[in-house]
């Protein structure tokens, strides 16, 4: 289950800018952690919250929510140049049947914001 060093690999993140001049001066309380995640990396979002709620229990920033957008699997093909969304990882153009395709969404795994209430 590699949603719990995620998970703690968030909180670290988290961690790091709130202690950092990005934060000097902010007196509202965090609320939300906007992340942004592809569906190639396999996150479950469910089991990511379950374990960031579980890593920030007890801590200074226990109850803050975990927000996930969730980035579908993009690619274009080299062939025809289409573009066009993947459920799978059976990349087939639709268009012209090429297999020579290159990934241009999905694999993010990024903390996008913060977000503060005051």
């Amino acid at each position: 289950m590699h949603e719990a060093s995620i998970a703690q690999s968030l909180l670290d993140q988290v961690e790091q800018v709130m202690a950092g001049p990005a934060f000097e001066g902010v007196t509202g309380r965090l609320v939300r952690v906007h992340v942004r995640i592809g569906r190639m990396t396999a996150v479950v979002p469910d089991v990511l919250r379950f374990m960031w709620a579980a890593m920030v229990d007890g801590t200074a920033i226990e109850g803050v929510a975990l927000e996930i957008e969730e980035v579908p699997i993009r690619a274009r093909c080299n062939g025809c140049g289409e573009e066009q969304e993947f459920v799978d990882i059976g990349f087939v153009c639709g268009r012209c049947g090429s297999t020579d395709v290159e990934i241009t969404s999905g694999r993010e795994l990024n903390l996008v914001s913060l977000e503060v209430e005051s």
